[in-house]
């Protein structure tokens, strides 16, 4: 999408939706279906998303630019791919993938069926309930919560600092 815009739209199944520059999508905008296997995928390069976003049955996110103060991105059975430079306010994943490549997720609740890898770029606070998270990279802010037993977290590396202190091994 160029100069143009995209209002409270369905993107069916087998399609791909590019924003770019001077891009506008408005409203609740949804990808792929509740019912059957969507096979979608988006690239948000540029332009702006003015609400919303909801995918579902096998769609890929991949984000690349800044999106706006409470833009969320609610995953169900999807991928999100947050690269370096891009800004999400918010995401929600069930049943879902969240790969955090670098850039800035303000607030990810990770729930039942879904996994948060992190390997760059930083999260302001997260909320696992019934999902994983296997951290190898990044900074994570003050505010990481695990809610249910089911949830597991992983983290890999051999730095870890608490406020800026090394943590080291106990004996």
């Amino acid at each position: 999408i160029g100069p143009d815009f995209l209002t409270r739209d369905i993107l069916g199944r087998n399609s791909q939706l590019n924003l770019f520059d001077g891009g506008l999508i408005t409203g609740r905008f949804s990808v792929g279906t509740l019912t059957t296997v969507a096979l979608c995928e988006v690239n948000l390069f540029g332009g702006e998303l003015d609400n919303s976003l909801l995918t579902y049955k096998t769609t890929t996110v991949n984000v690349f630019m800044e999106l706006g103060e409470l833009r969320p991105i609610t995953l169900d059975h999807s991928v999100l791919n947050v690269y370096p430079d891009a800004r999400i306010s918010s995401t929600n994943a069930t049943n879902s993938t969240v790969n955090l490549l670098g850039g800035t997720v303000g607030r990810v609740r990770i729930k039942t069926g879904s996994t948060l890898n992190m390997f760059a770029g930083s999260l302001g606070s997260g909320l696992l309930q019934g999902g994983d998270a296997v951290i190898s990279g990044g900074s994570l802010g003050s505010s990481f919560a695990i809610n249910t037993q089911e949830s597991t977290l992983t983290l890999q590396g051999g730095d870890f600092q608490l406020d800026g202190t090394p943590i080291t091994a106990p004996p």
